[in-house]
């Protein structure tokens, strides 16, 4: 009797396996290759702008903004007053992305390229702080070899009404050391925008609308620091 059992027992978990398997299939393949899709394909924004990028017809601009939303939520030719700079801000951007579609920025021949990004990448444990930064030497190198002078703006704090804030304000501090370290070794400009904007180890309320993304006050000081920079920098080319 007891062997009976054990065989209907083993009988019914064996079918149950076998019918889980059945109603698996048809989406594992489906998880598969979702798993490795990286990142910053899975944004449709991101996919969105990109194939913008492809049917615009400016073809020349002198400055390049690269980032994300933050990057994004200003148009900069209003901001500082002239019709030479382009916005390649893409909202939910990673780094990874960002280096990935450098192209797209080669194609307009820019002599200055402003680079902020990487608190995604942060937010949504998609790499650490090493890891940015290397996409980040990626970046400046693969600029630096096409006579881009690049410009690195330290990825900014998150506000305290942000969920683990302090965790993730720790890694942008982590981050912005290494990135100032590579700006110092490849001799181009730190923009630190957190000195600026900070209170504390925070994002200042009064700059931020929800604790992450900028106000127009914000991007006042930002675009201030971004005229200091690019006087500084055609000073020095025109010597």
């Amino acid at each position: 009797m007891k062997n009976t059992l054990k065989k209907i027992l083993y009988f019914s978990i064996g079918l149950n396996i076998l019918l889980l398997a059945l109603l698996v299939k048809p989406y594992w393949n489906d998880f598969l290759v979702d798993a490795n899709i990286p990142p910053y394909l899975k944004n449709k924004i991101y996919v969105m702008k990109t194939s913008n990028y492809k049917v615009y017809k400016t073809t020349k601009a002198y400055i390049v903004m690269l980032g994300d939303s933050i990057t994004q939520g200003v148009d900069w030719h209003e901001l500082l007053g002239r019709n030479d700079i382009i916005n390649r801000g893409i909202a939910g951007d990673y780094s990874e992305g960002m280096l990935n579609r450098l192209h797209y920025i080669y194609s307009l021949h820019p002599k200055y390229v402003f680079i902020m990004g990487g608190i995604n990448d942060i937010r949504h444990h998609v790499l650490t702080p090493n890891e940015i930064a290397k996409n980040y030497d990626k970046m400046i190198s693969a600029l630096k070899n096409r006579n881009i002078k690049p410009v690195i703006t330290s990825t900014l704090y998150v506000a305290p009404t942000e969920k683990k804030h302090k965790k993730i304000n720790g890694n942008v501090d982590q981050l912005n050391a290494l990135l100032k370290e590579i700006a110092n070794e490849k001799g181009i400009p730190f923009i630190d925008l957190n000195s600026k904007l900070a209170k504390g180890n925070s994002l200042n309320p009064k700059y931020t609308v929800d604790g992450i993304h900028l106000l127009g006050n914000a991007y006042r000081i930002w675009g201030n620091e971004i005229e200091k920079v690019l006087k500084k920098m055609e000073a020095e080319s025109d010597i």
